[in-house]
């Protein structure tokens, strides 16, 4: 048997420290087991990793998201790419399904419905696309990929651009994965394109996780991983003590913990991932 193409997860970041755990966690989770992540970093105080399987590239504060992403395509060494956004949510079989739809005979491939998620809350609403694939959802070649650039001169919505660009070139090779579970958008004050005050989330997490399966919101620990249990009460958990748990622990202890709201009742493990890494 063949080894599996290596595939590319491509994020593009800026001073979000907080966001650290979370897209290594997304990372770590997918079953494709052939991968790498590579982090275009703007930040003040850059991200540092000896992973042999994240790579770190540096860029100037304030570089634009479009340059970043372009810097990203370079640096790829895989066959196939995709991304992963700092505050993106992916399914563990977000790459295996891609990846399978590309080895058959797909330039790219990917959903047309995702999730908005509101960060702070308890809530999310549904995204339709159309019949365009979501960006955030979708898989490429990489030769398919970097037929076409991020117009630098854009401070946001490059990637729409750039999408329907490839969407047009590529349309008899795009293939639709039937999902609305692919990709997951956490909304906050910080966001570039779906901020949090821009929408209402009507339909209850609940109902979300009841899609996607416990499972694929519980991250497992990893072999040798320091991941721990933590059973804390809404009221006693400040602030300061998840931050230090942050710091202390593996991020899977957030997902695999013990946490009841006033209810008596335990939140969801997706409740309790959005929670907990942020709060």
């Amino acid at each position: 048997m063949s080894e599996p193409e290596l595939f590319s997860c491509l994020c593009v970041t800026e001073n979000r420290p907080a966001f650290v755990h979370w897209f290594l966690w997304a990372f770590d989770r997918q079953t494709w087991p052939c991968k790498e992540l590579v982090i275009v970093d703007s930040s003040d105080v850059p991200i540092e990793t000896t992973r042999s399987d994240v790579r770190v590239i540096r860029a100037d504060a304030g570089t634009l998201v479009s340059r970043k992403r372009n810097v990203a395509l370079e640096m790829a060494r895989g066959k196939f790419i995709a991304w992963f956004d700092d505050d993106d949510w992916s399914h563990p079989e977000r790459l295996r399904w891609l990846a399978e739809a590309m080895m058959a005979d797909a330039s790219m491939a990917g959903a047309t419905r995702a999730w908005f998620v509101d960060l702070w809350g308890s809530g999310c609403r549904r995204y339709f696309g159309g019949d365009r694939l979501v960006f955030n959802t979708a898989g490429f070649r990489a030769d398919v990929a970097r037929s076409a650039v991020f117009d630098e001169t854009l401070r946001k919505g490059s990637d729409t651009i750039w999408m329907r660009q490839l969407e047009r070139r590529h349309a008899a090779s795009v293939r639709t994965i039937p999902s609305d579970s692919l990709t997951l958008w956490l909304c906050h004050d910080q966001n570039l394109s779906n901020p949090r005050s821009s929408r209402t989330f009507p339909v209850p997490l609940s109902r979300l996780e009841s899609l996607i399966g416990p499972a694929s919101a519980r991250a497992q620990p990893r072999p040798g991983s320091r991941a721990r249990r933590f059973a804390w009460s809404r009221r006693a958990a400040t602030a300061e003590r998840r931050r230090s748990a942050a710091r202390d622990g593996d991020c899977t202890a957030f997902v695999d913990c013990k946490y009841r709201g006033r209810s008596g009742k335990p939140f969801s493990s997706l409740q309790i991932a959005v929670r907990l890494f942020f709060a």
